[in-house]
């Protein structure tokens, strides 16, 4: 399975860009403009957080970084370098909660079928 997030110009410090997954459009993203994830190709674990808790997509490889998950959240201020995902409105983000359930379903059907997951980082 293949994600990939398309940034667009960033604005002051909201980073939003367009995730998709296989090719098609799934949600909106957003990324702290300050800590950002570098553009590149990256694998994809389901693992536990240990800050949340719970089981989040980990982007891993990333040089220099580490710790980075896809997670609920809405503005730039709910990520420290991590990707925020939901329905975009201006600089922020809705339906976080919900669209990031929907996107680990997906992620968890991809395990059970025993795919490989990985993350294009892109800007625009």
């Amino acid at each position: 399975m293949l994600l990939k997030i398309q940034r667009r110009p960033s604005q002051g410090e909201s980073q939003l860009g367009i995730l998709r997954v296989d090719g098609r459009f799934f949600c909106h993203t957003l990324e702290n403009n300050s800590c950002k994830i570098a553009p590149g190709f990256y694998p994809v674990r389901l693992t536990k957080s240990p800050l949340w808790g719970e089981v989040l997509p980990l982007i891993d490889r990333v040089i220099g970084r580490s710790g980075i998950r896809i997670h609920p959240g809405n503005t730039a201020a709910d990520s420290q370098g991590c990707v925020l995902v939901g329905e975009a409105d201006g600089q922020r983000l809705l339906s976080s909660r919900r669209t990031f359930t929907s996107l680990l379903e997906t992620l968890r059907q991809a395990v059970r079928n025993r795919e490989e997951i990985w993350i294009e980082v892109k800007e625009e």
